[in-house]
């Protein structure tokens, strides 16, 4: 039994470094479509590192979700953190367009306070659905352990 289940695991994980010029593309196409329309990671980055046209071997669905959500986290934060600094800028130019007797001190620190009402919403609700994240990943962690590699990439396929 030890030896067949030293098999099973070996045929069910992946330790094939992505080639770095794949990586990048991958990133760059995902982080984009993410940035632009609020998704990417799951629906690109998944089934592209499944996928033997991208990769010589595709990592197994496990591997591929696993390296996914590690990269989501860090994009995720490059283009929330864009958005929020975006929006600030745009309302301190508003605001200091807004009044023409305003002296350029004034414009000057409004321009650089990036937390106003709005960027504090988005943070304080960011954080909320990150803590339903936090608490609720290990538990999706542990049933997808359940899926053969197989059967998880049908599920992924039934959510998109």
């Amino acid at each position: 039994l030890p030896a067949t289940i030293g098999r099973r695991l070996s045929t069910t994980s992946s330790t094939q470094a992505i080639p770095p010029d794949k990586s990048t593309l991958l990133g760059v196409f995902a982080g984009s479509l993410s940035s632009l329309v609020g998704l990417g990671g799951g629906f690109v980055l998944t089934p592209a590192l499944t996928s033997t046209l991208i990769l010589k071997e595709g990592l197994t669905q496990h591997a591929a979700q696993a390296t996914t959500l590690a990269s989501i986290v860090i994009s995720s934060l490059a283009a929330s953190g864009s958005y929020m600094l975006t929006k600030a800028t745009k309302d301190a130019r508003q605001g200091s367009n807004t009044n023409p007797t305003s002296s350029s001190a004034t414009s000057t620190s409004t321009s650089t306070t990036l937390l106003t009402p709005h960027t504090q919403s988005l943070l304080q609700d960011a954080a909320l659905i990150s803590l339903g994240g936090v608490m609720f990943s290990p538990l999706g962690v542990r049933v997808a352990r359940k899926f053969d590699s197989a059967q998880l990439k049908r599920l992924m396929g039934v959510f998109m």
